[in-house]
């Protein structure tokens, strides 16, 4: 009988717990993936986010090694008065790191077809605008809601 694979999405405001439900899947031997450490990924020189937000930042959110300054670019979305700023931020970047996520799990089902898998997207996964139906998975795990169906 073959098996699907199976993909959860784990949610929820800092300090929900993701880490710790990541923590319990990896020892389930779950391959997790953290969209966090993606979005670095995406985010580092050369990459085309990476040039998007510089221009869209402007050359004074760089590192001396040209990296993003990420404390920079907290403080200036952070800042109450720029919501603006973390809507438009969100809109260049998580495009990108949904790519990013859903080709290293396409990458897993082709690996491992007949094998069950299980990926968790954690951290911004559903800032990203990542959910169940992307990936046509029966069901969305959330650590701040009870487990529904996909819409």
């Amino acid at each position: 009988m073959k098996r699907k694979t199976v993909i959860i999405g784990i949610t929820g405001q800092m300090g929900a717990g993701k880490s710790e439900i990541a923590k319990i899947l990896k020892k389930a031997r779950a391959y997790v993936i953290n969209a966090d450490s993606r979005a670095r990924v995406c985010l580092s020189p050369g990459k085309p986010a990476y040039q998007k937000a510089l221009a869209f930042f402007g050359k004074d959110v760089l590192n001396q090694d040209l990296t993003l300054n990420r404390a920079k670019i907290s403080q200036i979305i952070f800042d109450g008065a720029n919501a603006h700023i973390l809507k438009q931020y969100n809109a260049i970047t998580h495009k990108y790191i949904k790519r990013d996520i859903l080709k290293i799990i396409a990458r897993k089902k082709k690996s491992r077809p007949r094998a069950a898998s299980l990926a968790a997207i954690s951290a911004k996964a559903s800032r990203a605008g990542l959910a169940a139906h992307d990936f046509q998975s029966p069901f969305f795990a959330s650590s701040h809601k009870k487990t529904t169906p996909a819409v």
